[in-house]
């Protein structure tokens, strides 16, 4: 069949890239809300080509018209993606064809007139009918939908009802496809929401996890800290156990070695005065009556002594803590004032008189020591009491003049044991009253360095 008109087949069928080398697929992405962008195999792009310039060969034909946009159909779709819209691509170009021919050739009229092309619309409840020329036959008896011969008004009556079906069917297959990107869309959004909510629950768990991780391994230090502790307190009880056990055993045997000494001694003195003088049983019972009434003198007169002391003692102090008041004290302050005067007059008189007096029995310099402590009694012997009576020295009553460091120093040269020792030569014995003489000594040490810091 001749061609009379001019046939431009991709442009009618809307293939935007009809080049041999970018020939991708015609299909629709409802994904991507586009046309599908995917290249189709080579071989079918110059198959494609070729069919779509010889579509016009079957243009009398619509059922050979339609199987051959099928087949094109087919090739110019991608395989993976879109071979499903192979029935609606021949579909629509089949309508776009008869569309195109009815504007280019003037209606079936012009078509008929020039005798060499057929023009056929499709029109439901209709079958198809020569209008015209009586020898262009029918092809359509085997076709399942109707087809006629119309004029050109008839035509254009049923250009208009098939674009307003196609326009219908347009919109509805839009909305559908915007539906589905819609749709999609809610979907990726829902799975991005999803994952993200679950990356954050697994970050959340994670970190519980590293946390719990370290508590434990808090604990478990702290719990290595505690059993380290209570196995060095338990080593330091035993240690101390016995260092007591040693301590105890060397004062025992201080005592017993003491006790050794002094019965020693006695069994010499009673050999030495039996080898001296042979004496009869009358004569030692005298001897022992005489003895024990000397002592009882003796002590009858140091009670006397010390009762006369103790008497004249609070009247002499008074008057020095009176003397020694400065006139421009306060007189809520010299009354504590004055009791500390009357303690360091007390303490620096009675160094002066162990200094003078040859002590000879035991229980005397113990009593007589002029302990540094406000009460001047043994059992005051504190670190605390000992720092506050020095603390509160009076410099008009003391034979020192310059720092208070220098006046500690006097005194530790004072205590030391071996001008206690030459004052009380008897107090050795006692091991109490050579305990506070140290513990006396350790605390005016002390005192010294945190002066000297």
């Amino acid at each position: 069949m001749a061609a009379a008109m001019s046939w431009s087949g991709e442009k009618v069928l809307g293939i935007i890239n009809p080049a041999t080398d970018t020939f991708t697929c015609v299909g629709y992405a409802p994904s991507k809300n586009r046309r599908c962008q995917n290249a189709i195999a080579v071989a079918n792009r110059h198959e494609v080509q070729k069919r779509i310039r010889a579509l016009p060969k079957h243009f009398g034909n619509s059922v050979g018209l339609r199987h051959e946009l099928s087949v094109i159909a087919s090739k110019a779709l991608c395989k993976h993606d879109h071979q499903e819209q192979t029935g609606d691509m021949a579909e629509q170009w089949s309508d776009v064809i008869a569309r195109t021919l009815q504007r280019q050739k003037g209606g079936l009229n012009g078509a008929l007139q020039q005798g060499e092309e057929t023009v056929f619309l499709q029109q439901p409840d209709k079958k198809l009918i020569n209008t015209r020329n009586p020898d262009i036959p029918s092809l359509m008896k085997s076709e399942p939908r109707e087809r006629t011969w119309t004029t050109n008004k008839s035509q254009r009556n049923v250009k208009q009802k098939n674009e307003g079906t196609m326009a219908t069917a347009r919109f509805k297959r839009e909305q559908e496809a915007a539906q589905k990107v819609r749709r999609e869309a809610r979907y990726q959004a829902l799975k991005r929401t999803e994952d993200q909510a679950f990356k954050r629950l697994k970050e959340a768990s994670s970190r519980a996890d590293e946390a719990r991780k370290r508590a434990d391994d808090v604990n478990r230090r702290l719990c290595e800290v505690g059993e380290r502790a209570d196995d060095a307190n338990m080593r330091l009880r035993v240690v101390c156990e016995r260092l007591d056990e040693v301590n105890s055993r060397a004062e025992q045997e201080k005592a017993e070695k003491r006790d050794q000494v002094l019965h020693r001694e006695a069994e010499e003195a009673r050999r030495e005065a039996r080898s001296a003088k042979p004496e009869t049983p009358e004569e030692d019972r005298r001897e022992a009556e005489q003895r024990k009434a000397e002592r009882r003198e003796a002590g009858q007169q140091i009670e006397e002594h010390r009762e006369a002391e103790q008497q004249e003692e609070p009247r002499e102090l008074e008057e020095a803590a009176a003397t020694d008041r400065t006139p421009t004290e306060p007189e809520g302050e010299s009354i504590c004032n004055d009791a500390w005067a009357i303690s360091w007059t007390r303490y620096e008189r009675a160094w002066s008189k162990l200094s003078r007096v040859n002590n000879t029995t035991l229980d005397e310099p113990i009593r007589s020591i002029p302990w540094p402590v406000k009460g001047g009694t043994l059992k005051e012997v504190t670190e605390a009491n000992v720092q506050e009576f020095f603390y509160h020295a009076p410099k008009n009553i003391t034979d020192w003049s310059g720092s208070f460091l220098q006046m500690l120093r006097l005194q530790l040269k004072r205590w030391h044991p071996d001008r206690v020792a030459r004052a009380l030569p008897l107090a050795q014995r006692s091991d109490d009253v050579v305990a506070k003489m140290d513990l006396v000594v350790a605390f005016i040490e002390e005192m010294v360095k945190d002066e000297e810091e």
